[in-house]
């Protein structure tokens, strides 16, 4: 289990999933709701992770998506974690790790949507929307 948190400390996590399979995203909302070119995510089931402290200080932001939901630390600000539907993987952003140095990126995806001033200089594999359930597998396999 890797443990995760806000900046501020007011939210803590635990995740079970492999650093070294994370992924880069280029999708508008994450450049956007960053300020960043691209956000690195792990992807992890949602048995998988478990809330220690701090539940009522998480705040969902609303989304162009009904079902999905972008969660916050309501006191810092902090970008954690989103979750698409009920079952489905949740994406955890890298930065919320304790020991944020275990990331390293597997693939870009939404490289469609990309900043078009970004140059992907890495030989990653690059998918233009976001990445299939198959594709994941095929990648972590």
């Amino acid at each position: 289990m890797f443990k995760c948190s806000c900046l501020c400390g007011d939210v803590e996590f635990k995740i079970r999933a492999n650093p070294s399979q994370a992924i880069n995203c280029h999708c508008r909302y994450c450049r956007k709701s960053h300020g960043a070119p691209y956000v690195t995510v792990l992807v992890v089931l949602p048995e998988n992770y478990e809330i220690t402290k701090g539940t009522e200080k998480l705040c969902r932001l609303p989304s162009d998506k009904e079902k999905t939901g972008r969660y916050i630390c309501s006191s810092c600000g902090s970008k954690l974690f989103t979750e698409t539907a009920p079952g489905l993987p949740i994406s955890v952003h890298a930065s919320a790790l304790v020991n944020e140095d275990l990331v390293k990126a597997m693939a870009h995806t939404n490289v469609g949507s990309k900043c078009p001033t970004v140059v992907i200089q890495d030989e990653l594999p690059q998918f233009d929307g976001s990445i299939t359930k198959e594709d994941y597998m095929e990648l972590v396999v």
